[in-house]
């Protein structure tokens, strides 16, 4: 991290917190942009966010998929994608599917956060429109304009109010290798809950494109900066159990009137999942160290759901 970075974190941590994504705005938009949940008959417990990049596949943050096979195995759990914006309202859930399969990158790390990105395949096909994926490195252009998150995630760090659909605009900071890098000196920022979740290189007027997978925030929600796992880094890999063929996956040729579907859009974008370490954890989220100097909050949240009869 750089000294630049760190200094304005110092600052923003002193400074009081923002009003309640953080400082985010509930939507209705970014269709593609769902919430992974455990089925237990009638009742759902979400973890994470994911987002549908082709109408049977869902892409996720690795680190949220880890624990899923021993819920499944040993407490009979399902696991489903809903869409829509409210887990609270049944009414508003407008689609839900059955996971079939799951699976990591083969070079994710939950140390360093390696290849944080994963696959979620579902047992039906979805009606919307996918979200097509960012090719496209990123650059210092990008300091332009601000990037899109979306996610399902709480409004702060000790909240319990994950399970609704919101997005905020943060702007680009830098990136490496891994991971892009958002910060707002005004206090938005993702928060547990959002891990997998989409952020969004694009416009209304232009559409969006995924270019990265929600992964840690740190060293909070609030006054913190976030990390997302680049998607163009992966491009080849998820391109080898996705049909990306069958979709629209080139931003250049996208406009927003494609992406809809029922009159919503389809943008959407966080972090979380939902586990402890030594270290320190907050909120049910996990804290890994990464490069043996620095802890990143993994976000994570539970939110339970009765479906409505």
């Amino acid at each position: 991290m750089s000294p630049a970075l760190l200094t304005m974190l110092s600052s923003a941590v002193a400074s009081p917190p923002p009003p309640p994504i953080v400082d985010g705005d509930t939507t209705d938009d970014f269709a593609q942009v769902g919430v992974l949940a455990m089925r237990f008959g009638e009742y759902r417990e979400s973890f994470c966010s994911g987002t549908l990049i082709h109408r049977r596949w869902v892409l996720t943050a690795a680190h949220c998929l880890s624990d899923l096979d021993a819920y499944v195995r040993h407490y009979g759990a399902e696991i489903v994608f809903m869409v829509g914006s409210d887990m609270s309202n049944g009414d508003s859930i407008t689609e839900e599917v059955l996971a079939v399969d799951w699976f990591d990158h083969p070079s994710y790390s939950a140390q360093s956060l390696t290849g944080d990105i994963g696959l979620v395949e579902l047992d039906e096909a979805l009606s919307m429109m996918p979200m097509p994926l960012n090719e496209e490195p990123p650059s210092a252009d990008w300091s332009d304009e601000p990037l899109t998150y979306v996610g399902w995630g709480v409004t702060s760090d000790n909240g319990y109010d994950s399970g609704v659909k919101r997005y905020a605009e943060i702007p680009y900071y830098e990136h490496d290798e891994q991971f892009i890098y958002a910060y707002d000196s005004g206090g938005s920022n993702v928060c547990y809950g959002d891990s997998g979740g989409a952020g969004l290189v694009g416009s209304p007027e232009q559409g969006y494109a995924i270019a990265g997978v929600n992964s840690f925030v740190y060293p909070s929600c609030v006054g913190g900066y976030s990390g997302a796992t680049r998607v163009d880094q992966y491009i080849d890999w998820i391109a080898e159990s996705v049909p990306l063929e069958e979709n629209v996956f080139t931003a250049d040729d996208v406009v927003l009137e494609d992406l809809l579907s029922g009159g919503e859009s389809s943008n959407t974008v966080l972090p979380g999942d939902g586990s402890s370490s030594d270290d320190k954890s907050s909120g049910g989220c996990t804290v890994a160290p990464v490069g043996g100097s620095m802890s990143l909050i993994l976000l994570g949240a539970l939110t339970v759901w009765r479906r409505r009869e």
